[in-house]
């Protein structure tokens, strides 16, 4: 839905949308469709730091994501997202599942050319030098950000500390330029 609104917002707008995911894709491509949108390509392939097949958990849901670690998962054509940054970018919207991590990283030099940066932060309790090193990160990269809960997930932290399912911690983490 977010490919949808920021077409119709921004009509004018170049769109690049990556799907690994093959029932979300055919529902993305549907409601392009449906909405008559152009100038959006949509690109059937997880973002990663290096053009590869990665082991991808398909749940056709928002739950999707790459998963190099789990046994009942699909293989599926990762791009290297920092190919993408070689032009100035007005936004990039990063909703990846935990991998968030390792493509900013990997994306580290050419960040320069994203004007602003959207990030759904997805991690554990006991991962929080991932999410530290995601801000750092981001500061370094010239980067103001504002940080919204995406998802209360511990109602009572210091009694439960942790959900036992795969994100304790979901942030939207907004960037813009200082």
């Amino acid at each position: 839905m977010s490919v949808v609104y920021f077409k119709l917002r921004y009509p004018n707008a170049k769109v690049i949308a990556f799907e690994p995911d093959q029932a979300n894709r055919l529902l993305l491509e549907k409601n392009i469709n449906i909405n008559h949108l152009t100038d959006v390509t949509v690109v059937p392939a997880a973002v990663w730091k290096e053009d590869t097949v990665l082991q991808f958990s398909a749940v056709a849901g928002q739950g999707s994501k790459i998963d190099l670690h789990a046994t009942n998962t699909i293989e599926v054509k990762a791009e290297r997202l920092r190919n993408y940054l070689q032009q100035p970018i007005d936004f990039l919207k990063i909703d990846i599942e935990g991998a968030e991590d390792v493509v900013l990283a990997d994306c580290q030099n050419q960040l320069h050319m994203v004007q602003n940066i959207f990030v759904e932060y997805h991690g554990t309790v006991q991962e929080t030098s991932k999410l530290t090193g995601i801000l750092s990160l981001l500061e370094r990269s010239g980067f103001a950000v504002y940080i919204k809960m995406a998802a209360d997930n511990l109602a009572q932290p210091y009694i439960n500390k942790v959900t036992g399912t795969a994100h304790d911690v979901q942030l939207n983490i907004f960037g813009y330029r200082k």
